[in-house]
């Protein structure tokens, strides 16, 4: 029990959220009967170029203080953030299962028989499914804590 007091709630939200993908994607993987080590694979490089994306699109948003910002005057920049971390995610995939493919390590073509372009806009869509709600879960908490801690110093 220690441990949780430890990590912090950000880290906590990550882990769980990105082990939902993780569980969510061996679902399908099994119920098509296409679970390989192949597809833990690029399970796994899914759930990296997603962690690392969103990590980095929350240590941005801490750094150009967006958080601090009205909603309307940050939500072009959270959802232009959003698309920016998808794309990176996407890259991230594309790079890993073209490395892993050409070492021997991967047997799936996983976008051989695609256009790059394809390719890259398949995965940019399979990427931004789950980065779209991490970035509407991430805004939506901090703007309830915020507004939560305003109203309740103004009760003091």
């Amino acid at each position: 029990m220690r441990t949780l007091n430890r990590i912090s709630s950000y880290w906590l939200c990550q882990i769980i959220g990105w082990s939902f993908v993780a569980l969510t994607y061996l679902f399908f993987a099994y119920t098509y009967g296409k679970l390989s080590n192949s597809a833990l694979i690029n399970i796994g490089i899914d759930i990296f170029a997603g962690l690392l994306a969103t990590h980095i699109l929350h240590w941005s948003v801490k750094q150009l203080n967006w958080l601090s910002l009205p909603i309307d005057k940050s939500l072009f920049r959270f959802v232009f953030g959003a698309m920016v971390a998808s794309a990176f995610a996407a890259l991230i995939v594309i790079i890993l299962t073209t490395v892993f493919r050409y070492t021997g390590i991967l047997d799936f073509d996983y976008g051989g028989r695609l256009r790059f372009s394809q390719w890259l806009m398949m995965v940019l869509f399979d990427q931004g499914i789950f980065i779209l709600p991490w970035v509407l879960i991430y805004c939506f908490y901090h703007y309830v804590k915020k507004t939560r801690h305003r109203l309740l110093g103004s009760q003091k």
